[in-house]
């Protein structure tokens, strides 16, 4: 029988390393003892101007209308809410941006200064060589017209507009 296993302790012991769910607190710098699964999600997209650039799994259109249920019905309509959402999002809505530092014991610390903050467009153009991540076809001055077009009070206004339309013709249409 012993010629089937061995007595000896494996060199990673599988019961202590941390479940994929398990919550890290801190990222280092050194490479990990033990493989990391690949993250799902959508590699080397570049950023478009027709979709939300905070947004994954529609947590942003969700958080500007609400949790309940939508009836299907509605669908195009939402969809054209979001083609109002979607400019304030990427040219109007601040969004902070982190400064990543090294503490003593080699982990990343993420802070979010005040100074850091920037729309997702700003955010764009301020990296370098920021046009290679554009669309075929689209350069930054067909976005900087977008993006004057108006001020970040007239899109909050327009967007609220566009909100209350939408919920209008869903709670007349529920009523009825």
């Amino acid at each position: 029988m012993a010629d089937y296993y061995t007595h000896e302790k494996p060199a990673i012991e599988h019961h202590r390393l941390p479940s994929p769910f398990a919550r890290r607190t801190g990222r280092r710098t050194s490479p990990p003892a033990f493989p990391l699964r690949p993250r799902r999600g959508i590699e080397g997209d570049a950023t478009g101007a027709q979709r939300p650039a905070v947004s994954k799994n529609a947590s942003v259109i969700r958080k500007h209308l609400g949790y309940s249920h939508i009836p299907e019905q509605f669908a195009t309509q939402v969809n054209v809410f979001t083609q109002v959402l979607t400019p304030y999002i990427n040219f109007h809505r601040p969004c902070f941006f982190p400064e990543v530092t090294l503490d003593d014991k080699g982990r990343q610390r993420r802070r979010y200064p005040y100074q850091a903050m920037n729309t997702p467009y700003e955010k764009l153009k301020s990296l370098p060589d920021a046009a290679r991540h554009l669309r075929p076809g689209i350069t930054f001055q067909q976005l900087d017209q977008e993006a004057l077009a108006m001020t970040d009070s007239q899109a909050a206004e327009r967007l609220n507009q566009a909100r209350k339309t939408l919920f209008d013709k869903i709670f007349k249409s529920t009523a009825a």
